[in-house]
């Protein structure tokens, strides 16, 4: 039998370690719930492109790649929400924006502790020179505004005054990395912007510098440990890996070798055995957009060639091809069928346009009226169609086109591009038949659309603009009242007119619209997803899990020193409780 001390103290004991069981459970529950949504710095990210940029100077294009592997190394004067909301408008090297309110005066206050990677300070001066002499003059959406600048003003180094002749309501949308890229007044002053060396060597103001470009195999930028805002990045580095072959991409998406693979780069066809992944809960998470960032899939015909400028073989076209078989075949669902040039995710889309819905009887009295009648082998006449070979779903829709376009008896050549390559033929050269291209609509149809329709947007030639050559004074005009217009029931009027005349004369088919699958590591890495990532993701904010982390030393403190913390708690708790116990005795004494 027992002594009544020895068993009151085991008692004293037992309720001492349940007290630091249960303490232990909650600190642990809590510690983890804590760790998993605290940022963590180091660690790489692999981000999965399908070819080499043409360049690294985002101020002249709107191409993909460039503008995703300059995504972190340069800057705009904001960061968009989805909401593209003013008031959710995230500071980037702009503080605040102050605009009148007739929208002709643009006020903006910058932040003043940026400075480029190279350390020279940043000031308005770059701001100015950028818009002046680089975006105005080419690139493709901001040079719409050329006409109806009045003046960029630098009262001092850290204000930017933006003058209008007109209303401008659409540049507020324009304020970001994809459409206002900043660089440096200093490395490209008065140099050639497609020679200047800092084209492949980007000197900018983001959260990671450039590091090295391999040819062939990857662009690398590096962690910005001067970086203006200070707690970011948390990544050591992004490795852009150029991995131009479909299937070795579906083979390091489904090894986990990369870690990031944005829509244009997925193979589509092979989107069933990514979600089958996903599923099996192996890491692979699909993020699915619908309508944000919208992308509709354009096919330029090339109205310089003689055979288009008949509309009745452009409608024959039209009518020949089944955008639904298309977009269940080459998509696998992941879209909608075409139907004008602002798609269906804007709220200036009309959906009552003129629609060649698929009708091959149609498509063959439209050609034997346009006297191209059958010839050997039932061919009318031959054309290609030129696709970007990384873009595995427009080769295969372009694919399908051929074998549907066969049964009218138009013979179609698939001309698979690289990116760099397809773009020079489309835009710069306009040697091409049908050219397919994926454009946004978004943000407003002043900044996205208006660049692919207007006749000044045909000479000079410019990359993502007039592809088609088409020229209308009616459709023109409508963009610039529409532009001019300050409420929304105006500009709709005017955009519902442009759709109309569009989709009546057929300068493209527009074929379908994206889903716009994005496949990432969920079980390494952090993404913020209410960020327009049109193309450039805030690179910022994005940070490796605690889970994930290779090494302590690349763990926060609260990651590396979480266990000695679940102690200390556990052993503060157990002497506590003993203590209380103690005294409680001595006092019934």
């Amino acid at each position: 039998m027992r002594a009544p001390h020895l068993q009151s103290q085991l008692g004293d004991m037992m309720r001492c370690l349940v007290v630091a069981g249960m303490s232990l459970m909650i600190v642990v529950s809590l510690l983890g719930i804590v760790v998993s949504e605290a940022p963590t710095y180091g660690g790489t990210l692999i981000y999965c492109i399908e070819s080499d940029p043409p360049h690294l100077n985002p101020s002249i294009t709107t191409h993909t790649t460039v503008r995703v592997c300059v995504g972190a190394i340069y800057e705009g004067l904001f960061i968009y929400k989805q909401t593209y909301k003013e008031e959710d408008m995230i500071p980037a090297l702009a503080e605040s924006m102050t605009v009148s309110s007739d929208s002709k005066t643009y006020t903006f206050k910058l932040v003043r502790n940026a400075t480029w990677h190279d350390g020279v300070p940043f000031t308005s001066a770059d701001v100015k020179f950028t818009y002046e002499q680089l975006l105005v003059k080419y690139h493709p959406r901001q040079s719409r505004f050329a006409s109806i600048l009045d003046a960029v003003e630098t009262p001092d180094n850290y204000t930017v005054v933006f003058k209008w002749k007109v209303s401008n309501f659409a540049f507020r949308y324009t304020l970001s990395i994809d459409n206002f890229p900043v660089l440096p007044l200093h490395l490209w002053n008065g140099t050639d912007p497609l020679q200047n060396p800092y084209a492949s060597k980007p000197v900018g103001t983001g959260p990671m510098k450039f590091k090295e470009w391999n040819k062939g195999q990857y662009v690398e930028v590096e962690r910005n440990g001067d970086y203006h805002y200070s707690v970011y990045p948390y990544l050591d580095r992004i490795i852009y890996k150029i991995l131009p072959d479909p299937e070795t991409r579906t083979e390091a998406i489904l090894k986990g070798e990369v870690d990031y693979v944005w829509w244009w780069a997925i193979p589509y066809y092979n989107l069933p055995l990514f979600e089958e992944e996903e599923a099996k809960g192996t890491g692979l998470g699909i993020s699915r957009v619908d309508a944000e960032p919208p992308v509709v899939a354009i096919h330029f015909f090339n109205l310089q060639r003689p055979i288009f400028q008949d509309i009745r073989v452009r409608q024959a076209i039209a009518y020949a091809i089944n955008e639904t078989y298309i977009v269940d075949k080459a998509l696998h669902g992941w879209g909608y069928p075409g139907t004008s040039c602002i798609g269906i995710g804007s709220p200036y889309h009309n959906p009552n346009v003129t629609r060649y819905d698929y009708n091959v009887t149609k498509a063959n009295e439209l050609l034997d009226a346009a006297g191209y009648t059958r010839g050997a082998g039932g061919v009318r006449f031959t054309i290609s169609v030129m696709e970007e070979v990384g873009k595995a779903h427009y080769v295969k829709a372009a694919q399908i086109m051929a074998e549907q376009l066969a049964q009218v008896g138009i013979k179609v050549q698939v001309i698979a591009l690289d990116s760099t390559t397809e773009a020079e033929y489309i835009y710069m050269r306009r040697d091409f038949d049908i050219g397919g291209v994926c454009l946004t609509y978004a943000p407003d149809p002043e900044i996205a659309v208006a660049r692919c329709w207007v006749s000044s947007m045909i000479y000079p030639y410019k990359y993502y603009t007039n592809a088609a050559t088409y020229n209308n004074s009616r459709v023109d005009e409508l963009f610039d009242l529409a532009a001019r217009a300050t409420t929304f029931e105006e500009r709709k009027a005017y955009y519902d007119e442009v759709q109309e005349i569009i989709a009546e004369e057929l300068p493209a088919i527009i074929l379908f619209e994206e889903k716009l699958p994005t496949l990432y590591r969920k079980d390494k890495f952090h993404y913020e997803t209410q960020y327009h990532v049109d193309y450039v993701y805030p690179w910022r904010n994005v940070w490796m899990l605690a889970s994930a982390q290779q090494t302590p030393s690349n763990q926060n403190w609260l990651t590396q020193y979480q266990w000695v913390i679940v102690g200390a708690v556990v052993i503060i708790v157990v002497v506590g409780m003993y203590a209380w116990i103690a005294k409680k005795k001595i006092r019934k004494k």
